[in-house]
């Protein structure tokens, strides 16, 4: 049976607390991703900078919300997610030239799923990226439209 989200709790502390959806993710064991998308599709960030600049929160409570269509959706993966996966890796390589045998076999085995976890997160190629749309259920004609409008913010 999947784990209750305790949305109101995360909801607070990002509100209240001076945490990132990186540090909720780890405190509250959710995605990153899946947070990012619940405190956009529920205004999260507008309510914080009303709190921060004396606004009531209940002002913001008569704003429509955007519609969730999805639970997950294809985004780039943070530079900080893929920094402490780099990071971890390199340090688990050092680590792994003064271990004992036994802890070098787990290391060892720690590398190589970060490493996969890497992989997984940067796609090497355009068919990477295609697998990974399909994985998350997107539609390729949303998908060549997000490509167009991401292509269009960048030239």
């Amino acid at each position: 049976m999947p784990k209750k989200i305790e949305w109101d709790e995360i909801k607070k502390a990002y509100l209240e607390e001076a945490e990132t959806y990186a540090s909720l993710a780890l405190r509250f064991g959710v995605g990153k991703s899946t947070i990012e998308a619940r405190a956009s599709a529920e205004g999260w960030a507008a309510l914080k900078k009303g709190k921060d600049s004396g606004v009531s929160r209940s002002a913001f409570q008569g704003t429509p919300q955007k519609p969730q269509i999805r639970a997950r959706s294809l985004t780039v993966q943070s530079i900080d997610e893929i920094e402490i996966i780099q990071d971890a890796i390199t340090k688990l390589s050092g680590d792994l030239h003064v271990a004992e045998p036994k802890s070098a076999e787990g290391v060892a085995g720690a590398i190589a799923k970060l490493v996969e976890l890497h992989n997984r997160l940067v796609p090497k190629t355009a068919s990477d990226l295609a697998d990974m749309a399909i994985e998350l259920g997107i539609a390729p004609a949303d998908f060549i439209r997000a490509l167009n409008s991401k292509w269009q913010e960048r030239a």
